[in-house]
C-alpha cells in the first residue's frame, strides 16, 4: 500500500486496521513522518482496511472506512477542499406603497428572526410609493403613522422572481 501525501502540511500519523477492530498504533515510526508531496510504502496482507491520516498537529486530513485493497493500492491524501461559499443571496426589488392619503413615519423592512432590532425606519409621504432592494428570506413589513398608530404589517417569505408590491396601509 502506497500512501502519497499531495497536501501541503506533513502527515505524522497513519492508521489502518481491519473494519471491526481498533486503530491500533501509528504506523509511522516515532520521529518519522510523510512529509508534503512524498510517499510511504506498506506491505499488508490482503483484505479490508480502516485507513486514518493525521497532520502533525492532529487534526485528520481522511478516513477511509472498509477500503478493499487486494494487490498494490495507492492511497493518495489531499488537502481537503474548504467548503464552498454560501450562495449570494437573490435581490429583488418589493415596491411599498402608501395609498393612506397621509404620512406613514415609521415604516420597517427587516429579516423576521431579526426581531426586535428593525433597523432604521423610512419616511414614507402620502400617495407615494417607495422601491427597496431586498434578498430572499422571511421579512416583515411595519407601517406606522406619525402620531404611532399602527396601520399595516405583513410578515411573509420573499423570494425572487415574482413582482413584489405592498399596500402599507392595508387597503
Amino acid at each position: 500500500m502506497w500512501v502519497e501525501n499531495y497536501t501541503s502540511v506533513d502527515i505524522c500519523e497513519v492508521y489502518f486496521s481491519a473494519p471491526s477492530d481498533p486503530w491500533g498504533p501509528n504506523r509511522l515510526l516515532a520521529g518519522n513522518r510523510i512529509y508534503a508531496g512524498q510517499s510511504a510504502l506498506w506491505t499488508i496482507p490482503p483484505g479490508n482496511y480502516d485507513l486514518w491520516a493525521l497532520d502533525c498537529a492532529g487534526n485528520g486530513l481522511v478516513v477511509l472506512s472498509n477500503q478493499p485493497i487486494y494487490g498494490d493500492w495507492v492511497w493518495e491524501i489531499y488537502t481537503p477542499l474548504p467548503p464552498p461559499p454560501p450562495p449570494a443571496p437573490d435581490s429583488f426589488s418589493i415596491t411599498v406603497h402608501n395609498e393612506c392619503g397621509k404620512e406613514i413615519c415609521n415604516l420597517y423592512l427587516y429579516l423576521s428572526d431579526q426581531w426586535p432590532d428593525r433597523g432604521v425606519p423610512y419616511f414614507l409621504s402620502g400617495g407615494a410609493s417607495e422601491t427597496f432592494e431586498i434578498h430572499t428570506g422571511r421579512w416583515a413589513l411595519e407601517a406606522w403613522d406619525c402620531t404611532d398608530r399602527h396601520l399595516d404589517s405583513l410578515e411573509s417569505e420573499f423570494w425572487a422572481g415574482p413582482v413584489w408590491d405592498w399596500d402599507a396601509c392595508g387597503s
